[in-house]
């Protein structure tokens, strides 16, 4: 489209981040791969491995959940909660993100990786040594009196510096495409928080205090899966196409930050909204409709954190429609297997007493389906340098969200909250969508309606699935091509 776009049926420049290209000749990668200029590992390949990865995490909690309830009691389990809740809440205010940033702009080529190393990593440990002073000082407060726990705090918000030194490793990943490093680093945390529970429960050491130093520390250990990152990728990349300053960094983390902190705020309000507005009775079968609920919003994530990347380096209006819509049909897929399943995955995994959770549980499944468009077009938005747009749909989808929990939850209890993230996805989606079109133009329908192709594609994937799993699935036939020579970017 040659630098432009049409906006409102006229054309307009786009910034120069906009019409970036790849430099003359082979791009050399860290991974020691060599690509051919304009050329980008798969995408698709991208959202599946990092995909992956972040299901190991709630397979492992559905696994260590009965464990630790068993084991330490309901009192014991809400004091591991208790102390953990700050370490997890700082993690993300205290990050300002820098994260999302640094992946940003190592995709685009325009920081060098020395630079990230000798500030923003140095800037993210001060950030997390102030965030760990920080909830010291307010430990006794934070536990309500309890000396004991207050002390489980302080001994919680420890590795602070070293995670959100850690956020900062996985956004280089991220703009690199290693996403393979990524799923690993899920993997290891998964997998090292489940071997220590087990192993301290066979060894009889089991308490509130390993507890949550295991909750703390597997993190941690995630980071080992980005010890090959070192040596060449210092040197990465060899030509910078804009040269970023930290200051531009830390705006564009800035703007990212409020778009984080309105996202917990969304899926943290209802939680704890529910008891003063409701009952803790409803407050128990929303966290378990939660637990199922939250699982299409994995597939969400990382859907967007490849989206981020991907556009950062080439910022394609097409690719971005696709994925929009792709994400869409597979998101739904999985919701409807997950609403499916739940009438029998609910009693099982939680006992009879939580079959009303059921209902909730399909709500909150469509929620996580509506929510697909406003995260892969929001990502499209921070790829083209507009961070706070992004967090202004977030903040607005946070308000409806507040506004309807006041009025919902009091009369339905939990079902109300759930109705309240359908609200919430909706608005979401319909703001990001709105202010993407309105800049870059486009049709809406190419973001949010799938199209023939993109059912093919879909159930193709899943064919193939079957067929290495040697299930007894026909495979569809392959998506139509036009052959009409057209501007890619022209149907949009």
């Amino acid at each position: 489209m040659n630098g432009q776009v049409r906006s409102r049926g006229k054309r307009c420049a786009v910034p120069s981040h906009e019409s970036r290209r790849a430099p003359e000749g082979p791009t050399s990668h860290p991974s020691g791969t060599t690509e051919e200029p304009g050329a980008a590992p798969n995408g698709n390949r991208g959202f599946l491995i990092n995909a992956a990865g972040a299901m190991l995490l709630p397979l492992v909690a559905f696994v260590t959940a009965p464990v630790l309830a068993q084991s330490l009691g309901v009192l014991g389990r809400g004091e591991v909660a208790s102390a953990t809740a700050p370490f997890l809440l700082m993690s993300v205010v205290a990050s300002l993100g820098l994260p999302d940033a640094v992946t940003y702009f190592v995709a685009s080529r325009s920081v060098r990786m020395r630079t990230i190393v000798g500030g923003v990593m140095g800037i993210a440990a001060a950030l997390g040594l102030l965030a760990s002073a920080g909830i010291a000082l307010a430990s006794g407060w934070l536990a309500g009196g309890d000396t004991a726990l207050a002390g489980l705090v302080r001994i919680a918000a420890i590795p602070l510096p070293l995670y959100l030194c850690l956020g900062v490793v996985r956004g280089i990943a991220q703009g690199l495409n290693r996403w393979n490093l990524v799923a690993r680093e899920q993997a290891i945390f998964a997998v090292s928080r489940l071997m220590f529970i087990v192993g301290l429960l066979g060894a009889g050491h089991l308490d509130v205090l390993t507890a949550t130093i295991v909750f703390v520390v597997s993190p941690i250990m995630g980071g080992l899966a980005y010890l090959p990152l070192l040596g060449s990728s210092l040197d990465y990349p060899r030509t910078i196409r804009e040269p970023a300053s930290l200051a531009r960094l830390f705006r564009y983390g800035s703007m990212t930050w409020l778009g984080a902190i309105s996202g917990i705020l969304i899926f943290r309000l209802d939680q704890t909204l529910m008891t003063p507005l409701s009952s803790t009775e409803e407050l128990g079968l929303y966290v378990v409709a939660a637990a199922i609920g939250e699982i299409p919003g994995i597939l969400t994530t990382s859907i967007q954190n490849v989206t981020l990347a991907k556009q950062s380096e080439d910022p394609q209006l097409r690719t971005l429609g696709e994925t929009s819509r792709l994400g869409l049909l597979a998101n739904g897929l999985l919701s409807l297997g997950l609403a499916a399943a739940s009438p029998l995955i609910i009693p099982l995994l939680f006992g009879r007493e939580f079959k009303s959770a059921v209902a909730t549980a399909f709500i909150l499944v469509l929620a996580a389906t509506l929510n697909v468009p406003g995260a892969v077009v929001g990502a499209g938005l921070a790829a083209r340098f507009r961070p706070g747009l992004r967090s202004l749909a977030l903040a607005i989808a946070c308000i409806a969200n507040l506004v309807g929990l006041i009025l919902l939850v009091p009369r339905f209890g939990a079902t109300g909250a759930a109705w309240c993230m359908v609200l919430s996805s909706l608005v979401h989606s319909a703001v990001a969508v709105g202010i993407f079109h309105h800049l870059f133009g486009g049709r809406i329908q190419t973001l949010v309606v799938p199209r023939h192709n993109d059912w093919l594609n879909v159930l193709g994937f899943m064919a193939r699935l079957a067929h290495r799993a040697h299930l007894p699935v026909p495979m569809p036939p392959e998506p139509v091509i036009p052959r009409r020579a057209i501007d890619p970017d022209a149907h949009l």
